[in-house]
């Protein structure tokens, strides 16, 4: 379990080499109950690269970018943000490099598939790393 010591605080610490890919998917697959929505797919995005993700609805494009947001676990393959495989990954260190990330869900639904007790700590964890409260000390 990762602690707030695995947690990079300066901006060193999260660079990635210049030359790796802000995303890189890599043989990913996916179904549910039996029916193949991703099949093997692969894809790199790199920093300042624009990708559109096009499709029918029901071909996987929602549920390639919750994969790779992190709401949902691949059934094969990788997912690797920012330098970061992100399969795993603790709620803490995923706030983290979601932190780096920018997404807006169809209909401005947040986290759709979560309940309000599931969605609140995942909200609160992320405002508190970036408005953190002050300490009595500093009043």
């Amino acid at each position: 379990m990762a602690t707030v010591n695995d947690i990079p605080m300066t901006l060193e610490e999260t660079k990635e080499p210049s030359n790796a890919p802000v995303i890189a998917v890599k043989e990913l697959h996916k179904s549910f109950d039996g029916r193949v929505v991703l099949n093997g797919i692969t894809l790199t995005v790199d920093r300042g690269e624009t990708l559109a993700v096009l499709g029918r609805s029901g071909t996987g494009k929602s549920v390639l970018l919750r994969l790779i947001i992190g709401l949902e676990n691949s059934d094969a393959g990788s997912i690797c943000v920012h330098g970061s495989n992100i399969a795993g990954l603790s709620i803490d260190r995923m706030s983290e490099i979601r932190k780096r990330m920018g997404f807006l869900f169809q209909q401005s639904a947040l986290y759709d598939s979560l309940t309000v007790g599931e969605t609140w700590p995942s909200l609160l964890n992320t405002i508190g790393a970036i408005c953190p409260r002050p300490s009595a000390a500093t009043g």
